[in-house]
């Protein structure tokens, strides 16, 4: 990461280890499956104190996104 301030490294860094994404960090956003994607831009969303929406999904991927969603924000809470 360039130009971070050391706050926002370590949001960068909280947001990884919470969303568990540290082996595609090097990725293109290309190379992501659909899921792995969300994932990424969870991990986006938290690094930037954005608030994240729980939504359930009449796909598979959706309902174990909300899931694994669910248990982030467990852990975060748990953090704080």
């Amino acid at each position: 990461m360039t130009d971070a301030s050391p706050g926002d490294a370590q949001a960068v860094d909280r947001a990884i280890e919470a969303t568990d994404i540290a082996a595609w960090i090097e990725r293109s956003v290309r190379e992501l499956s659909g899921g792995e994607r969300e994932r990424v831009l969870m991990a986006r969303a938290l690094a930037q104190g954005e608030p994240l929406a729980l939504t359930e999904s009449a796909s598979p991927i959706g309902t174990s996104m909300t899931r694994f969603a669910e248990a982030i924000y467990q852990r975060v809470a748990a953090k704080t």
